[in-house]
């Protein structure tokens, strides 16, 4: 079976419309650079080297899915170049080292290198803006050990808002995360004494 790419997994997940469907999706097309890709995405606390922004000074590669010089399946071992070192994060890989204007220009070249639907897709993520119809909440079911998840907690980049506006909208994500919040409870008690 051919694998599929990132933004194809991403069009499929924001068409299904049930929170289940969602995080059945993610499970079932799980590999690293997906969850590398989320994880970049979504992390509160991973931040990058590079000017925000959408106006990205690159030319688009014209090559439909599939047919381009590179994908995301294989660039992701290099988005290390780009973020930020956070102290709080020690597992995740970063080079600090490497000159802004040298990393600026590496990141031009992946963006002309993959599809441009994929290279919308780190543009976005760059910019930490949110994955349409793809929630938090959604990724942190699929992939629970993947990003920090605590709806109690204020952090930056997650709109808790959204979170609850999420719960509140999808009875299926309230009974999930009661069910947590209960083994969490009972956890914490047995503990005690």
């Amino acid at each position: 079976m051919k694998q599929r790419s990132i933004y194809e997994i991403f069009e499929e997940v924001k068409r299904l419309g049930k929170f289940n469907e969602k995080v059945a999706a993610l499970k079932e097309n799980d590999n690293a650079a997906l969850r590398t890709i989320l994880q970049y995405f979504y992390h509160p606390e991973i931040e990058f080297l590079l000017p925000k922004g959408d106006k990205v000074p690159y030319t688009p590669s014209n090559d439909p899915i599939g047919t381009s010089l590179s994908s995301l399946f294989f660039e992701t071992k290099k988005l290390y170049l780009y973020v930020k070192p956070n102290k709080d994060l020690p597992w995740l890989k970063c080079n600090p080292n490497l000159k802004q204007t040298r990393r600026e220009f590496l990141f031009i070249q992946l963006l002309e290198a993959v599809p441009q639907e994929e290279a919308r897709i780190l543009i976005d993520m760059i910019n930490k803006k949110k994955i349409m119809k793809i929630p938090y909440s959604v990724v942190c079911e699929a992939f629970p050990d993947l990003l920090p998840f605590d709806l109690n907690k204020k952090k930056k980049e997650v709109n808790q808002n959204d979170l609850v506006l999420y719960a509140k909208e999808n009875k299926e994500y309230k009974e999930i995360h009661y069910k947590k919040k209960k083994d969490e409870n009972k956890r914490q008690k047995e503990l005690s004494g």
